[in-house]
């Protein structure tokens, strides 16, 4: 009897090991390579880059739009709604990291927010902005976007600017208080500037000669993004070749004028880098900047025409 529950034992022993043996040589043999890719693929992360926006030009050559480079102060989008998953990750990553207790981490967390808030109240106020509506718009759109899509969206991971247009001397300013922060960033943007606007060429007042026709920019809606998103899937494009050409929850275009209707031409195509893990390039391609755009307007007649009506008391109307 107990020979037999040793033969049966060992039967059953041999029979799982050779399902094993079976199971890892047909990964080996005949999805070993579709595994290494995908181990390969977790220790890479693909970064974008931004990609300029085309230049809008008169009939000789002069700007009316350009981008500038400046610097954008931005949020982590679950430290900008509290989310809970992600505090309790930061909390114990601080108590690893420093070998602090449980309630000593909280604290640290919470002194890190407390600058994060503060630094990002204070920038927001010079720029004359509501930082808790700018929160709001952030978030918004977002939910707008994934209740749309029906599933979660990069955004939810994502850093988003809160204040726009800082000048390589905030950006030195701010440098050294960011580790004291947690879930802030300062990023390389770009900022849209006409020069034939009011005060646009060395605080000259100019007129908003051609505003009209030049249009302006301002943050993408969710349903153009859905729709733009929706066009690069029917077209059968990779994901990393969507997420170059599609619209980010941060993104802007153009919303009146030439601005608006040659959005096509203008926007750019984001750069990207593949990182391995350590920081090694795997691969590189540079931002790709919006072609550019003449008019067959001389501004500076435009200019001398509106600023003569104005002189005049002609308003057009």
């Amino acid at each position: 009897m107990y020979k037999r529950r040793v033969m049966i034992f060992l039967t059953i022993m041999c029979l799982l090991v050779a399902v094993v043996i079976g199971r890892l040589v047909q990964l080996q043999l005949f999805r070993g390579d579709d595994y290494r890719q995908m181990a390969d693929q977790a220790l890479q992360s693909t970064k974008l880059l931004p990609a300029g926006r085309g230049k809008i030009m008169d009939r000789k050559g002069r700007l009316l739009a350009v981008d500038k480079p400046c610097f954008d102060l931005c949020l982590d989008y679950r430290f900008l709604t509290d989310n809970k998953k992600w505090v309790k990750r930061q909390k114990r990553t601080i108590k690893n990291d420093r070998g602090v207790s449980a309630e000593k981490a909280e604290e640290i967390y919470n002194i890190l927010a407390d600058n994060t808030w503060e630094i990002a109240k204070s920038r927001a106020r010079l720029k004359n902005l509501d930082l808790g509506e700018v929160r709001k718009k952030i978030s918004t759109r977002v939910q707008t976007y994934r209740k749309r899509v029906g599933m979660m969206v990069r955004e939810e991971l994502a850093m988003h600017p809160v204040v726009r247009g800082l000048s390589e001397a905030d950006k030195n300013a701010l440098a050294s208080r960011l580790d004291e922060t947690i879930g802030i960033t300062l990023r390389p943007g770009h900022m849209r500037w006409y020069p034939y606007e009011a005060g646009g060429l060395g605080g000259e007042a100019r007129g908003t000669s051609a505003c009209h026709i030049i249009g302006l920019t301002g943050l993408v809606s969710a349903e153009h993004q859905i729709k733009r998103r929706e066009q690069l899937e029917e077209m059968g494009l990779g994901k990393l070749e969507r997420q170059r050409l599609e619209y980010s929850a941060w993104d802007t275009e153009g919303l009146g004028g030439v601005e608006k209707l040659a959005e096509p031409t203008l926007r750019g195509i984001r750069g990207f880098q593949r990182l391995k893990l350590g920081s090694d390039m795997l691969e590189n391609a540079n931002p790709k900047s919006g072609a550019d755009v003449q008019l067959t307007i001389d501004i500076e007649l435009q200019t001398a025409l509106t600023n003569e009506m104005l002189a005049r008391n002609i308003t057009g109307s």
